[in-house]
């Protein structure tokens, strides 16, 4: 029986290999290996996921190739990012000769700018404090400069005050997403608080992906203070967490932390690109990110809002994630007076 570990291995060589062209024959091969185990198609969607991610891509140096002409054919193919709406993203990855490749399945990645719809805002300093209120409309990304040089993208069909002053930075996300580059001051924390949560550093990279009933903090660079309202009900957890550079957790109210869990690269603020990316993720939360972009409301039933999903999706195209999702879950897309609302099949 193949480990997880082979199993891997073979999904991102299927996937080099169908990018340099698979003949009928192979064609055969690859469905045959997707049917035969569950973990086989998720396994190749965490390889989608790599292949088509952004940021630096951490290798794994399990990803070898396991006979010459796997090999060559890396070797042969030049794989182009598609463009990506609405921001535009394009890259290239290269992959090397047959040794380096040996080493490792991407050798090197080039990724383009990323553009933004909007024009980016940069506030000037003033002698005592400011405030400043963000909002998104469905679909939009914001970018804001701050007088520190601390950068916030706030995501689609979001909100969020910032109030800063010569002793403290603040940021209250009301709902939606965020992603902070803060510049480091360590006689000046910067504080962001979402309800369930506050989230305390001095300088560092980390993303908040907030909805009503649940927060995800993941860190991208640095460390940061997890906190938990002194109010909270959440009694069997603890009110206060650590997370460093690579790890992310998710806190649910009324229940508190979940557990830490190592941060997948590809993951991490996708969404400022327009990307979508899930690994195991429960259906309930991809429905909530479908809301920031969809203008038709989409609901989802208790029984199948718990499904796991792994995938990449392009965050302009909701339809074509419904169809996907279809496709892959249990479950319909039924229409409603008051939208769309996904229902166990």
């Amino acid at each position: 029986m193949r480990t997880v570990h082979q199993a891997r291995e073979e999904a991102h060589l299927w996937r080099v290999r169908r990018e340099a062209g698979l003949s009928d024959a192979e064609q055969r091969e690859f469905a045959q290996w997707m049917a035969e185990d569950a973990r086989h198609r998720e396994l190749y969607a965490e390889a989608q996921i790599v292949w088509h991610g952004i940021g630096n891509i951490a290798l794994d140096p399990s990803l070898r190739p396991q006979t010459e002409a796997a090999s060559v054919a890396a070797q042969q193919a030049s794989i182009k990012l598609v463009d990506q709406k609405p921001s535009r993203l394009a890259g290239l990855f290269d992959l090397f000769g047959p040794r380096t490749f040996a080493g490792a399945v991407l050798a090197s990645v080039m990724l383009a700018f990323v553009f933004f719809a909007d024009i980016p805002t940069m506030l000037s300093s003033t002698p005592e404090s400011e405030v400043l209120v963000l909002s998104t409309e469905r679909g939009q990304r914001k970018l804001v400069t701050l007088p520190d040089g601390s950068k916030v993208t706030l995501g689609a069909a979001s909100e969020m005050r910032l109030e800063l002053s010569e002793g403290q930075r603040l940021a209250y996300l009301d709902k939606g997403n965020a992603y902070f580059d803060v510049a480091k001051d360590a006689d000046r924390p910067f504080i962001a608080h979402t309800g369930l949560v506050d989230v305390r550093v001095t300088g560092t990279k980390f993303d908040i992906q907030s909805s009503e009933d649940m927060v995800a903090v993941a860190v991208g660079e640095g460390s940061v203070e997890l906190m938990l309202p002194r109010d909270s009900a959440a009694s069997n957890s603890p009110m206060q967490l650590s997370l460093k550079a690579g790890e992310q957790v998710m806190t649910t109210a009324g229940i508190g932390f979940g557990s830490v869990s190592e941060l997948f690269p590809a993951e991490f603020a996708a969404w400022r690109t327009g990307r979508l990316l899930y690994l195991r993720a429960p259906l309930s939360r991809i429905i909530t990110d479908l809301n920031r972009y969809s203008d038709t409301p989409i609901a989802v039933d208790a029984a199948v809002s718990d499904l796991l999903v792994t995938g990449a999706y392009d965050a302009g195209d909701t339809d074509a994630i419904l169809q996907e999702l279809v496709q892959g879950l249990p479950i319909s897309v039924v229409t409603t007076d008051n939208g769309q609302r996904i229902v166990a099949r």
